[in-house]
């Protein structure tokens, strides 16, 4: 899928959504005020996801009635696989860039600043706390 600018404009499609999602979460923004928070029980990310969840009912679903229901399904667990690495890989790039940069600075409270420092001394131990229900 390729985005082209429009003739004219100053920025491209793609990140004219970006700028609203982030102006809709600037608490001293005018378009604040027009966010679902302030409207109702839900905020902008769960209707995101609303629609994500609904857009991929879509297009799986007619894949499934066009293939059949293990072509459809197979298709479905691929899709979730790559969504899974992709978290998986962005968590470790994060938790890297967070140690790197506090030891390359010396600012070793950004560990504690950005909430990594269990995870970083005891991996393992609080992967597995977090998973059996056990963390504080």
């Amino acid at each position: 899928m390729r985005f082209h600018r429009r003739a004219g404009s100053p920025v491209g499609p793609v990140s004219r959504p970006c700028q609203a999602l982030f102006l809709g979460h600037v608490s001293s923004s005018v378009l604040a005020w027009l966010s679902f928070r302030n409207y109702s029980f839900n905020d902008d990310a769960d209707l995101f996801v609303f629609i994500s969840g609904y857009t991929s009912a879509l297009v799986f679903g007619r894949r499934t009635i066009e293939g059949g229901f293990i072509s459809g399904t197979t298709r479905l667990l691929m899709r979730v696989w790559q969504i899974y690495a992709a978290h998986v890989l962005l968590f470790v790039f994060y938790l890297s860039a967070v140690h790197f940069l506090s030891n390359s600075v010396n600012a070793h409270h950004f560990v504690d600043r950005f909430n990594v420092t269990s995870l970083l001394n005891a991996p393992v131990e609080t992967s597995t706390a977090y998973c059996s229900g056990t963390s504080r």
